[in-house]
């Protein structure tokens, strides 16, 4: 399917926003971020089931740093979204493929011969990055915090205590008892016999 990439003009650039303040940026993060990560693929110990590690998605940090940009510094879309009482983000695949060269076309707007525009665009890619490396940050707390040791033993510990793998241990314990118990039985004759004969 062919996309239609949506082109930059003057205007848009001369309104859009070229400065989120710090506040904004870690309190939007900080929402956006969850929609960075996932859970990958549960391990296996050679006892127990391991709780699966978190990694950063493939897409979420680029769909979020695309609704960003054309949210709240282009205002191409509506992203009054993210401040509501239940912050939402309603940006689909195809709305990144469509505004996927704005970034690329601020770039070459660098050398645009209106210096307010070429200004603008250094402002706004600017904070853009700088917006970049809070979510960065973010993502990679949530991915620490998750993937604390601490916190997947825990995990661990939980995984064992679903009914089926109580039920497994019991049987086990059970087996192993009763294994002892004919030991304990057989040595118990050889030792009596060893005494009759002694």
């Amino acid at each position: 399917m062919k996309v239609e990439f949506v082109n930059l003009d003057e205007e848009t650039v001369k309104r859009a926003e070229t400065y989120i303040p710090l506040a904004e940026k870690y309190a939007i993060s900080k929402i956006l971020a969850q929609g960075c990560v996932e859970q990958g693929e549960a391990g296996q110990s050679s006892i127990f089931p391991m709780p699966p590690k978190w990694r950063e998605t493939i897409m979420g940090k680029r769909m979020m740093m695309m609704y960003i940009m054309v949210g709240l510094y282009l205002h191409l879309i509506d992203a009054q979204e993210l401040y509501e009482d239940v912050p939402q983000m309603t940006f689909s695949v195809r709305q990144y493929d469509q505004y996927s060269q704005v970034v690329s076309q601020l770039e070459r707007l660098k050398r645009h011969r209106d210096d307010e525009i070429r200004s603008k665009v250094y402002s706004i890619l600017s904070d853009y990055r700088e917006f970049e490396r809070i979510l960065g940050a973010e993502i990679h707390n949530i991915l620490e915090q998750k993937n604390d040791l601490c916190v997947r033993l825990i995990g661990m510990l939980e995984m064992q205590t679903n009914p089926d793998v109580v039920k497994s241990a019991t049987e086990q314990l059970k087996a192993v008892s009763e294994e002892l118990q004919k030991q304990q039985k057989v040595h118990a004759e050889i030792v009596g016999k060893a005494k009759k004969e002694a």
